[in-house]
């Protein structure tokens, strides 16, 4: 079944908040169930293992996952698979000869399955008794929205989350307070004004911003309307969230932010990204520059929501040879509490319900990463994460062309009505050329 034929369920605050347990594998004693499976081989497997749309390098395969897996099941060894230019998952599928496992996040969960490669793993769950209950709910309904009739594509590794990293030596430099754990963005604004400027001819940025479409997943905003499967941009969330960029990008002095102005030009106050990808930029300057972080600001019209996650998910090939070892170690992966502790150790964020900050993970997160000594790193578990948007097969395509407002409305050469109003027209356009061509 396409996705685009699919009703994918709604990601909402209060499944965030107040989903409790019972994500485990659906009843195998049902009409149509599976025979119980045979017990797994133990002779001696190589499981090939690829990235798709998220990165994840050979040095972090072989410490998070071939590691730790051979350490609970000695006969599994897992082997990066480097991706080759020009050959492409599609490709390898197509050819008969996908990875065993591929390593993936939220938004390319749906391409992965449009190519018919991942297996359902409700019956694996079950085999290897693995408990999905102390999993995110937030994060377990991304990747069980995917399915049309509860089937569980995959099983989540861990998160990124985004938070707010400023470069502490600038606010020193302008004598201007550090940024807070309870920031609005109206406080933020004032904020980035204060540290825009140029001196002895440098100009110090306040703050880079990402995309429209990304700004708007912080809070959850989804490109698509559920209810009537086109692109929906003229709502009051995306009028929102456009003018946010606006109010930012036309600081003047500040329309040119990025993240490597901030981390390696350190010409830049702050910038939002996820974590584990500005600790790994920031690793190699480590030594030349003085930062921290904060929780990402609030907006009034979602108190107590800071920052995104973008959770990491680990899919099954439906064709592999060695399914039931594929399975274990990823059900292994998702859900033991003694590797959730060791991925926190480490500063990467384990796919775990925390409801406080005196919650072990929380309490010993990064401790083995020298950069985050003394740093705040309660930042990522202060304040609630946002819902997940719903997805569709078409997200692409919407994102693209949502992304295409933000140019003529800081450049002042239309209102934001009119540029969402002309981007979401020229999207549902491409979406249905898409349609009408399947």
């Amino acid at each position: 079944m396409k996705a685009g034929k699919r009703r994918l369920g709604a990601i909402s605050l209060a499944a965030l908040i107040g989903l409790t347990a019972g994500c485990g594998g659906t009843d195998s004693s049902g009409p149509g169930s599976k025979p119980p499976a045979e017990a797994m081989s133990t002779e001696p497997v190589t499981l090939k293992m690829q990235y798709f749309g998220f990165l994840i390098s050979a040095e972090e395969v072989q410490q998070f996952i071939t590691e730790p897996v051979k350490k609970k099941y000695p006969f599994i060894n897992i082997e990066y698979l480097p991706p080759v230019p020009g050959v492409t998952l599609e490709t390898l599928i197509q050819q008969g000869n996908p990875p065993d496992i591929v390593f993936t996040d939220f938004v390319n969960s749906i391409p992965v399955l449009n190519n018919k490669l991942p297996l359902d793993l409700n019956q694996e769950v079950k085999a290897n008794k693995a408990d999905l209950s102390k999993l995110d709910p937030s994060i377990m309904k991304g990747i069980q929205a995917i399915g049309s009739k509860g089937e569980l594509y995959g099983l989540p590794f861990y998160s990124e989350k985004f938070v707010l990293f400023y470069n502490k030596d600038l606010f020193n430099k302008f004598g201007v307070p550090y940024p807070t754990d309870n920031m609005t963005y109206d406080d933020l604004l004032g904020t980035i004004k204060r540290v825009t400027r140029v001196e002895n001819g440098v100009q110090y940025a306040g703050m880079g911003t990402h995309n429209l479409q990304t700004t708007g997943t912080w809070w959850g905003i989804p490109v698509m309307n559920e209810k009537t499967g086109k692109a929906d941009f003229q709502t009051d969330s995306w009028k929102r969230m456009l003018n946010l960029i606006k109010d930012i990008r036309t600081i003047p002095g500040n329309e040119k932010g990025d993240t490597t102005i901030f981390y390696k030009n350190q010409t830049q106050a702050m910038h939002p990204q996820m974590a584990n990808i500005m600790l790994n930029l920031i690793k190699t300057v480590d030594g030349s520059f003085n930062w921290d972080m904060v929780p990402m600001p609030q907006l009034k019209e979602y108190p107590g929501i800071s920052g995104a996650l973008r959770p990491a998910y680990l899919m099954v090939s439906q064709v592999s040879k060695h399914k039931q070892q594929a399975a274990a170690a990823v059900s292994y992966l998702a859900t033991s509490d003694e590797f959730h502790l060791y991925l926190a150790k480490y500063g990467k964020l384990p796919p775990v319900k925390i409801d406080s900050m005196n919650d072990p993970i929380a309490k010993q997160f990064g401790s083995d990463v020298p950069i985050l000594k003394g740093k705040n790193v309660q930042a990522i578990f202060q304040y609630k994460s946002a819902p997940l948007p719903y997805i569709t097969e078409y997200d692409k395509i919407a994102a693209t062309e949502l992304n295409k407002a933000e140019a003529p409305v800081v450049n002042g050469t239309q209102d934001v009505n009119t540029a969402l109003r002309s981007t979401e027209e020229a999207a549902n356009k491409l979406i249905d050329e898409k349609k009408n061509a399947k």
